[in-house]
């Protein structure tokens, strides 16, 4: 589902026109990144868990060349499914 798919699915649920949805969507999107880069969770009960975790910096392959890369160390987005998402799933 993209973004402007949720946006008319959220249109029809609401009775809202779908530029009013969009605006809701990047508003919710916004504030999540907001708190996310400042290093909270942003839980969502019934959904799940969304969480920055760090990952140390490894050697990689590259099967084209055969040969080994260095991953740098990075902070990425991990999202941890409720459990009553993954019963529904």
């Amino acid at each position: 589902m993209t973004k402007d798919e949720l946006a008319v699915a959220l249109a029809e649920k609401t009775g809202q026109s779908k530029s009013q949805s969009l605006h809701a969507i990047d508003s919710v999107m916004e504030i999540m990144s907001d708190t996310l880069i400042k290093g909270n969770d942003v839980y969502l009960r019934g959904f799940g868990t969304f969480r920055i975790v760090h990952r140390k910096a490894r050697q990689g392959r590259n099967i084209a060349k055969n040969t080994t890369v260095a991953v740098p160390e990075r902070n990425v987005v991990k999202f941890i499914p409720s459990k009553n998402l993954k019963r529904k799933v």
